[in-house]
């Protein structure tokens, strides 16, 4: 897109902006927008979020996975007001075969799931649900960090329950917490932006990759409480270095450096050769090899991540 520079008055230039651009962003005259310069290349943003207003989303006959899924998809898209509406007043679980009233289903994905959204309207065939706050510029980088430290929270308990008698503890609502901060990040990415805006792409694959990383948290506390059998001390060294590993990863994520990054290749290192040593090891029992297999997931995300923070760096 090129356009013409012109004069106005004695010593001012000055060129159009797109009318396609001007729409898009909903700007008026007297409104601010904001002007950086990038060597010859100056970039041109509105100081005005990207809220996409409101939108209708039909769940009728779908699943309960699927009502939570459409549901997350508008919230992270970044829409103010989210309008649901249905014929079914019941919806059913695949897994279970069992049914659950709609309305139900909705107040759960809002409440457990989606930071800053109220119900504010109900109807026998309707739901509207809206953003009560606001956002600060901040946000962003604080729940980024949350989900961090909570995450790693995460790995700390399971290491916790390998090393318990108690094989009670249960992870189920430190991983809806940390997914409610993911999706409250994607939102705010889709909103807002961020303010390194070359790489928003690599900032939404580490909040991705985190969620990975809870995943497999959270199953390998299943297959201690599920299993009730004591892993081995293999086992526990490799979930003790993964730990070191994500805690290392998120050191490297706010202060980066080579040598950190150096730091993290060879405690990974470290890990996989406690893993090659167990798989040869005759005492090395099913729930072993079913933690094993979580914890190695978890050493190559934590590349994936510091992957995507060197390419932040550059």
């Amino acid at each position: 897109m090129i356009r013409k520079i012109i004069r106005l008055g004695t010593s001012t230039l000055v060129t159009s902006l797109p009318s396609r651009w001007i729409k898009e962003h909903s700007l008026k005259q007297g409104d601010e927008i904001v002007l950086e310069e990038e060597g010859k290349s100056l970039r041109v943003s509105t100081t005005k979020s990207a809220e996409t207003g409101a939108t209708e989303i039909n769940i009728t006959d779908l699943d309960t996975k699927l009502v939570d899924r459409f549901i997350r998809g508008a919230y992270i898209k970044g829409f103010s007001e989210i309008r649901v509406v249905f014929q079914n007043q019941e919806v059913k679980e695949l897994k279970t075969g069992k049914t659950h009233p709609t309305v139900d289903i909705i107040q759960k994905t809002v409440n457990s799931l989606l930071i800053g959204m109220e119900i504010i309207e109900q109807r026998n065939n309707s739901c509207t649900i809206k953003d009560i706050t606001g956002h600060t510029d901040n946000e962003l980088e604080n729940i980024q960090r949350r989900i961090f430290l909570l995450t790693q929270s995460m790995g700390e308990t399971c290491l916790e329950l390998v090393r318990s008698k108690d094989k009670n503890i249960r992870l189920r609502s430190n991983k809806e917490n940390i997914f409610r901060f993911t999706n409250y990040c994607h939102r705010l990415l889709n909103i807002k932006g961020h303010t390194d805006y070359k790489n928003v792409s690599f900032y939404y694959i580490i909040i991705e990759k985190i969620k990975e990383i809870v995943d497999a948290y959270e199953a390998v506390a299943n297959d201690i409480t599920e299993l009730k059998t004591q892993p081995s001390e293999n086992t526990e060294k490799i979930l003790e270095l993964t730990n070191e590993c994500l805690r290392t990863t998120y050191e490297l994520f706010y202060k980066f450096s080579s040598k950190k990054c150096l730091e993290l290749i060879k405690k990974r290192r470290e890990a996989f050769d406690v893993v090659n040593k167990a798989k040869t090891d005759k005492t090395t029992k099913n729930i072993d090899f079913l933690m094993i297999g979580r914890l190695t997931d978890i050493l190559f995300t934590t590349l994936y991540i510091a992957e995507a923070r060197i390419g932040i760096e550059f």
